[in-house]
């Protein structure tokens, strides 16, 4: 197995070789997948990440489907270093640039997000088919979702080249439910 250095080394290496065309045309695939698993499950107030350069392109989705969805969004709350959620009201200037460089919420957060949200949709680096989740190896989704009051369904949001037989874990690693990619939905199987 290899380690999760290497993994992420490899992978972010994989999806910056990808062509922008490759990018937007897998990125878009992926994000139908995404509309329709959420119709499926009449998903409408959603957990989703903002994305950077190297993940799959999930601000496509959230300026795509703005009017149908209600989407809340994470943001590093930079006192107490972890990740609180927020709701998204304005595509403009409901937005600013945050602590890693990405696009975070204006508004502030969210109290009680876990009682109105169907969802979170998450990030990762890789994940594999037990729903193991590789991050940027800050913690920061791992200690949201382990402090959840109720079971949220996690959906893993990535290429499908990210997708792995296995990956290393630990004890405070937290597996998504659901794995989208351009390929398909993927129920994770538990051990």
């Amino acid at each position: 197995m290899a380690s999760k250095k290497d993994i992420r080394t490899q992978l972010k290496k994989s999806i910056y070789n990808l062509s922008k065309e490759e990018y937007s045309k897998k990125s878009a695939e992926a994000c139908a997948q995404l509309y329709e698993y959420l119709l499926s499950k009449s998903y409408k107030n959603i957990v989703i990440f903002y994305s950077l350069s190297d993940e799959i392109n999930s601000t496509y989705f959230i300026k795509k489907y703005f009017n149908e969805f209600s989407f809340y969004l994470p943001k590093i709350d930079s006192i107490d270093d972890k990740m609180t959620i927020h709701p998204l009201l304005d595509l403009e200037s409901g937005l600013q640039k945050g602590k890693f460089s990405t696009q975070e919420p204006t508004e502030k957060s969210c109290e009680h997000w876990e009682e109105i949200v169907d969802c979170i949709v998450v990030p990762a680096i890789g994940i594999d088919y037990e729903g193991n989740r590789l991050g940027r190896g800050k913690g920061y989704y791992d200690k949201l979702l382990s402090g959840l009051k109720k079971n949220l369904i996690k959906i893993g949001f990535i290429f499908h080249l990210q997708l792995f037989e296995e990956i290393e874990t630990e004890k405070h690693d937290i597996p998504v439910d659901i794995c989208i990619t351009e390929k398909g939905t993927f129920q994770m199987r538990r051990k």
